[in-house]
């Protein structure tokens, strides 16, 4: 009895055979657009996996963060302050500013924007919000759906008056990227990646918040 994959494969195989008269009339475009588009996307991702390798030195915990507050002698200042982030623990962008000006506002929020394996993700699941250095909220979507800061902020509220949407400030981090490499085969892919991270949208513009309300960090790093 034959398996069902080598009969697949003898058809699949005939069909490729046949269309190989078509490359050098015009079937190689799309060969090479897909190449071109693999090729950003693969410089995109080992872009940022070495952008996070350079940045774990800074990553602090929610565990950890009282003692790092104590430890940096922060001030506390008036006002409320939302940091977004993607990423596990606490945003690099409240590590700076820590870390910078050792001040931090009466009212920090660390909002955690997660994407779910699942379309859509209902309002019952939406939110989970517990408070202690900081107030930390992980906001849930599906992969589907665009984040909207400025509802969750409004959701927070509800449970947590001080936390005015009308008058907080959203602080982000940025990252710079400067090529030091020599080897001009690395240097290429390090070139690609920085000309996409600085075409990238800002954060300010993807989740349409106000821009008199919205702070960035920033940071350079070379590669």
């Amino acid at each position: 009895m034959i398996p069902a994959g080598a009969i697949s494969l003898v058809i699949d195989g005939a069909f490729f055979l046949s269309n190989l008269t078509k490359f050098t009339h015009g079937g190689w475009f799309p060969l090479v657009i897909a190449v071109i588009i693999i090729a950003l996307l693969s410089t995109w991702q080992w872009g940022r996996k070495r952008l996070a390798s350079h940045m774990e030195s800074l990553e602090t915990t929610a565990q950890e963060l009282p003692a790092y507050l104590e430890a940096q002698h922060v001030v506390r200042t008036p006002g409320v302050a939302i940091y977004p982030t993607v990423e596990e623990g606490i945003p690099i962008a409240l590590i700076q500013r820590i870390a910078l000006v050792h001040a931090v506002n009466e009212v920090t929020v660390v909002l955690h924007l997660l994407t779910a394996d699942t379309p859509y993700v209902t309002d019952a699941m939406r939110l989970k919000v517990t408070s202690g250095a900081v107030i930390d909220v992980t906001a849930s979507y599906g992969y589907t759906e665009r984040p909207d800061i400025l509802d969750v902020v409004r959701r927070v509220s509800l449970v947590h008056p001080e936390v005015d949407p009308d008058t907080c400030t959203f602080i982000f981090h940025s990252m710079n990227v400067e090529t030091v490499e020599s080897n001009p085969i690395k240097r290429i892919p390090t070139e690609v990646f920085t000309i996409m991270l600085r075409n990238a949208t800002d954060p300010q513009h993807y989740f349409g918040l106000p821009a008199d309300r919205v702070l960035e960090f920033g940071r350079l790093i070379q590669f």
